[in-house]
């Protein structure tokens, strides 16, 4: 079987989309070939470039070349140029998929990866959800971006009700998407995961523990750095260590950062909570099993595999229940689950967790050990994954499938260029306001200059 992945990323620093298949290629069938395109809108190389990381699996990087002569197929989209970018990389990346002869193809929501693939069916795909573009601009959202955020989300639910297939990666996102676009079956397919053998021990075994808490994942709004800092700053009685490693992202305007607002907004806030710059893998797994507790704070996440890695870690686990791992814990029996967003509900659970005895703790971290182990068997989820692509690959040609509507088909393909025809659009805006936006423009990029 050839696999072909389209994502935006493959190697990383931890996390990230490439653990969804860290397992999958480990457990490949013999005579099997993945290759996996690589890029986005936002994330091309200066040159297209191939990585044979072994005789099965090859890595494709997009080149900007190839992305930018897509883009001037897109010109009517250049009044937002992130959506321009968008559909050009999907085009250009499934011209580099089809080249290839795929036998089944899976396709990231992230960025509008999928949409080229709406306009024919001719291998089989399906759309993989790992945090699409309009879930991330919901939950995390820009000021003066609101009408790229708007066109954006409609465009994903419009195109993605219309994908052959969607799935996820639990039931709970499933159930988020299902909401979200409705009118449609939404499948579950998980990633397989493992701890190291040479990290792995039962909590009872554990005795280096330290009394830090700590958090994995970028330190933004939607991940909880604000309800987190709310929560602390109202924990006056309780002395905690707070530990975040993750990347400071910008918050509302992108002139602030995320520290920056949580300094601001919490006196005394750094005396308590310590930002540190994200680790390896490896490193992630010995902090998180001598904690005094891990916490998964996010409003929203579509997994969230800090998580994941936390059930495992042999230490007990503090999750908000909008991120999508929170259903695989029980709440007060393999962890404690607060309400996303709701700092009084996080304090509730910090104060239950420090008035439970070690004991108790180590209880409930061995119960989450034990589910990871169960749901997340690395041969047993690639095995599953290797069913849903047979049963793709024997569902094709698509028969009682509703036709793509031809507006929504047209919304996301290439359309001949006109020279003129991105900024036509303005002249149906007063030239004053053209003119006093403009100046404002340039004001600011003299100012910048030190012009």
């Amino acid at each position: 079987m050839k696999i072909c992945f389209i994502q935006p990323e493959f190697k990383g620093f931890g996390g990230g989309i490439r653990i969804y298949h860290e397992y999958f290629i480990q457990n490949l069938n013999p005579g099997d070939q993945c290759l996996f395109l690589i890029g986005s809108g936002s994330v091309a190389e200066k040159s297209e470039f191939e990585i044979n990381h072994t005789p099965s699996i090859t890595e494709v990087r997009l080149g900007i070349a190839r992305l930018n002569k897509w883009k001037r197929s897109f010109q009517r989209y250049s009044m937002f140029p992130t959506i321009q970018a968008d559909l050009a990389a999907s085009w250009a990346l499934r011209e580099l998929a089809e080249a290839w002869e795929p036998d089944v193809v899976e396709i990231a929501d992230i960025s509008l990866l999928y949409a080229a693939w709406l306009s024919s069916n001719p291998v089989p795909w399906f759309v993989q959800s790992h945090g699409s573009t309009a879930q991330l601009l919901q939950n995390d959202p820009l000021k003066g971006q609101e009408p790229i955020s708007q066109l954006a989300s409609l465009l994903e639910c419009n195109t993605l009700r219309h994908v052959p297939f969607l799935a996820t990666s639990n039931p709970k996102s499933r159930d988020t998407w299902e909401n979200l676009i409705g009118l449609r079956e939404i499948d579950v397919v998980a990633p397989g995961w493992a701890m190291p053998q040479s990290l792995c021990h039962s909590p009872i075994a554990n005795t280096n523990i330290d009394s830090v808490v700590r958090i994995f994942g970028r330190f933004q709004s939607w991940k909880g750095a604000l309800v987190v800092s709310e929560a602390i700053s109202k924990l006056d009685s309780i002395s905690l260590n707070v530990e975040w490693y993750g990347l400071n992202m910008p918050y509302n305007d992108c002139n602030t950062s995320m520290l920056d607002e949580v300094l601001s907004k919490f006196a005394g806030i750094n005396q308590k909570l310590v930002l540190k710059e994200p680790v390896l893998p490896a490193e992630v797994y010995k902090l998180q099993s001598k904690a005094l507790f891990n916490l998964v704070p996010s409003s929203w996440d579509v997994m969230n595999f800090s998580a994941i890695e936390a059930m495992a870690s042999g230490r007990p686990l503090i999750i908000s229940d909008g991120a999508g791992a929170s259903c695989f814990i029980e709440d007060g029996v393999s962890g404690l689950i607060f309400k996303a967003g709701d700092a009084s509900s996080l304090c509730e659970s910090i104060i239950k967790m420090m008035d439970t005895s070690e004991v108790d703790r180590l209880k409930m971290a061995s119960r989450a050990q034990k589910t990871v182990q169960k749901l997340f068997d690395p041969a047993r989820q690639a095995q599953e994954r290797y069913e849903y692509f047979q049963h793709l690959i024997n569902y094709w040609p698509l028969k009682g499938v509703s036709k793509v509507p031809l507006w929504v088909e047209q919304s996301v393909s290439p359309m001949p260029v006109h020279s003129d025809q991105p900024w036509a659009l303005l002249d149906n805006l007063p030239l004053k306001g053209l003119l006093q936006y403009t100046l404002k423009r340039l004001r600011a990029k003299f100012s910048k200059s030190g012009i």
